[in-house]
């Protein structure tokens, strides 16, 4: 998919705000802390201190309740593809390092369609997927009930983390871009 120059840096502003540059925490990270201010069924809303930025915020966990992956959504206004379709939301997802690179997360939404998402960098604390979310992404996130990421690793093979969307629609709504 190509993207307007309206999008590219309206989403570099929203992923640099997302806090996590590297899955290193952010006293790590030299940054602001983030908090939780509220939550909706299986999602936090973190804010920076001044509740300048806020993101969606779920951990999710492989089959043996071990962390896999970090989620956090920041919701956009005014970002549109070259075509003009609106991009509502961006996604940043943290894993550990040791993922197939090449392979990047896999998102399905129930029994939906299966997207790649790509790892842009890996960093000493994980690596990272950071993402358009299109309307019709953010509308099936809205109507479903799990959101399957798989990331693969050459000891464990494919490894699929379910997210819940509970709460989605609320903690969505919640958020200003």
């Amino acid at each position: 998919m190509r993207y307007s120059r309206s999008f590219a840096a309206p989403l570099a502003a929203c992923l640099l705000a997302l806090g996590m540059a590297a899955p290193a925490s952010a006293q790590q990270q030299g940054g602001a802390t983030d908090e939780v201010v509220e939550t909706h069924g299986a999602w936090d809303i973190r804010c920076t201190p001044e509740r300048e930025v806020c993101v969606m915020h779920q951990v999710g966990q492989g089959p043996g309740g071990n962390d896999v992956l970090e989620v956090r959504i920041r919701k956009l206004d005014g970002v549109t593809t070259e075509s003009g379709q609106p991009i509502p939301a961006a996604i940043q997802i943290a894993t550990p390092l040791g993922v197939l690179l090449q392979q990047g997360v896999r998102l399905k939404i129930d029994g939906g369609e299966t997207r790649g998402l790509p790892f842009q960098i890996c960093v000493q604390g994980g690596c990272l997927v950071r993402s358009a979310l299109p309307s019709p992404v953010v509308e099936a996130m809205k109507a479903g009930r799990v959101a399957t990421m798989t990331v693969s690793s050459p000891q464990q093979g494919e490894i699929p983390v379910e997210i819940s969307l509970s709460g989605f629609i609320r903690s969505f709504s919640e958020l200003n871009p």
